[in-house]
């Protein structure tokens, strides 16, 4: 079993639900290097937590096209 090369990053964020996504996003708008991991080998075609950070969004600077409700 062949090893992968180390890589570094400043934070490692566990999981790419709707929170670790979010955490993410914000954190590479602040210039901070992060890694997402996620136990789940398969992908996921649908919405897991469908608006749940939408609320979220205007105050992160994000506009709501990305929202997906067409406006911005």
């Amino acid at each position: 079993m062949s090893s992968a090369p180390p890589s570094e990053v400043d934070v490692l964020i566990i999981g790419a639900g709707p929170a670790g996504l979010m955490l993410a996003l914000w954190m590479s708008r602040l210039g901070i290097n992060a890694r997402i991991v996620d136990k789940r080998t398969a992908k996921v075609y649908s919405g897991q937590a469908d608006g749940c950070a939408t609320p979220l969004l205007p105050c992160r600077g994000i506009s709501r096209a990305a929202a997906g409700d067409g406006q911005s």
